[in-house]
């Protein structure tokens, strides 16, 4: 038979916080086997760093944001969007190539605890050029004007 210090009597423990639990075993003959499990609880997933670098001139598309990520459980999974929700990569946390506007990502780490962001890209504003025009050169070959 088993029973754990839950007072759970079957052959495996689940759906448990972390902390320590003991189990004894006792078989047909009576022998009895006092075993204790710690089961701990990963560091929490936790953004460490994040840096975005806009877009450099009006409508280029050489934008990046850059995220660290520690505790969770690894591996992580990255989930890159635009503001329509079009995936723009699963596999990094780092995206470059960017156009001003909206960027969400999601960390997941291997149990499933994930967190989320929203970024915003920014760009300068369109540079305008207006040539006002004083007069009319009067004669070909002059430079009056």
């Amino acid at each position: 038979t088993y029973l754990w210090s839950t007072g759970t009597n079957t052959v495996s423990l689940q759906g448990v916080k972390a902390g320590s639990y003991m189990l004894t075993v006792v078989d047909a003959n009576g022998c009895r086997v006092i075993s204790e499990t710690k089961l701990i609880t990963p560091p929490v997933l936790e953004l460490v760093t994040e840096k975005i670098d806009n877009v450099t001139g009006y409508s280029l598309s050489n934008g990046r944001i850059k995220t660290e990520f520690k505790g969770g459980t690894l591996p992580y999974t990255y989930q890159w969007t635009d503001s329509t929700g079009k995936i723009l990569s699963e596999t990094s946390n780092t995206i470059s190539g960017l156009i001003a506007g909206t960027y969400n990502l999601i960390i997941r780490d291997s149990k499933d605890c994930s967190l989320s962001f929203v970024y915003e890209v920014e760009q300068p504003d369109e540079l305008e050029v207006s040539i006002e025009e004083k007069s009319i050169i009067s004669c070909q070959g002059s430079n009056d004007g």
